[in-house]
């Protein structure tokens, strides 16, 4: 099985700085994972049989493991040293920064468990590092194509009319 979406999530029970959302959080994170994502080769990455990967941001509930591989091929890793205070309070280049430090540890953490190769992920990150920050953003309506979900409905032209 090929490694082909990673997110980035929020824990549940992270306590975020007054006048920070998770809607904020969730917001600043696709820039970092978009784009590294798309700096790993399509249907080459194999990391321990997971296709999705779960970074988790923040302290972890205790019935949680610090890292599962489910039959299904979905991996959740937490990475609990994270400083949401200084995330909330940086500027949007140093958030993409610190999210790509915690991606790219997440990654590799589960690279080192599970024996994969750990070099597509260093070459994504040095990739990445290359650009200036910030990242440009990527449109919502991009971002929905690149998901496969629906963009929104299309304004009719002209209004249907009953025959009577």
């Amino acid at each position: 099985m090929y490694l082909r979406d990673l997110q980035v999530n929020l824990s549940r029970i992270a306590e975020l700085p007054e006048g920070y959302s998770v809607r904020a959080f969730h917001d600043s994170a696709h820039a970092v994972v978009e784009r590294y994502l798309g700096h790993l080769p399509r249907r080459k990455v194999k990391l321990g049989g997971a296709s999705k990967v779960n970074v988790q941001i923040g302290p972890r509930p205790s019935y949680e493991r610090h890292f599962v591989l489910l039959p299904d091929g979905v991996a959740f890793v937490w990475i609990e040293e994270f400083d949401l205070e200084r995330y909330a309070s940086a500027d949007r280049a140093e958030q993409q920064r610190m999210l790509l430090d915690a991606l790219h540890g997440g990654l590799l953490d589960i690279a080192d468990r599970t024996g994969s190769d750990r070099l597509p992920f260093e070459q994504a990150r040095d990739d990445l590092l290359s650009q200036s920050f910030p990242l440009q953003e990527i449109p919502e309506q991009e971002l929905l194509r690149r998901w496969g979900l629906p963009r929104g409905r299309k304004a009719r032209s002209q209004p249907r009319h009953r025959k009577t």
